[in-house]
């Protein structure tokens, strides 16, 4: 069965991208951890984080020349979800992988978020649904975060009953 016109396909070249957002985006956790085992502190750590991230995006919009929002409201809004959506959780890990949590329960923590949106989301926007395609990933997420955790072989994290 041929897939739905509107539908697109991911390329291998898109998948390829993907894995390697993956890999950049899980290390993150690894680095983290072996920087406050070094004696950073964590804030330094975030402050050198989203600098490097702030320096690659300010590149892209010189680059791309998109439009930017002109309403100071809208700046507002986005310094409020830049803190609660990446400077507070960033510092928490930080200070939690400091604090003794290994990197790897980290993020099997953090990677729980996704499934914990996709059935919190619709309580809260009426255009968010709950699809057999979401309710799939939640199952396959669910699975596989079990796996890591309570798995044998060099996937757990030590967790035994």
């Amino acid at each position: 069965m041929a897939p739905h016109p509107s539908t697109p396909t991911a390329t291998r070249f898109e998948w390829g991208l993907f894995g390697l957002l993956s890999f950049m985006w899980g290390s993150s956790y690894l680095f983290i951890k072996i920087g406050v085992d070094e004696g950073l502190q964590p804030l330094t750590l975030i402050m050198l984080r989203l600098l490097f991230g702030a320096l690659l995006l300010i590149g892209v919009v010189l680059v791309a020349r998109p439009a930017l929002p002109e309403h100071r409201r809208t700046y507002g809004h986005l310094v409020m979800m830049s803190l609660l959506s990446i400077v507070i959780p960033f510092w928490l890990i930080t200070y939690g992988e400091g604090s003794g949590v290994d990197s790897s329960v980290a993020a099997i923590l953090n990677s729980t978020v996704p499934l914990f949106t996709i059935v919190i989301a619709p309580l809260f926007l009426h255009d968010e649904h709950i699809t057999a395609n979401r309710i799939a990933g939640l199952a396959v997420g669910f699975v596989l975060g079990a796996s890591a955790v309570f798995g044998g072989g060099g996937g757990t994290i030590g967790l035994e009953f």
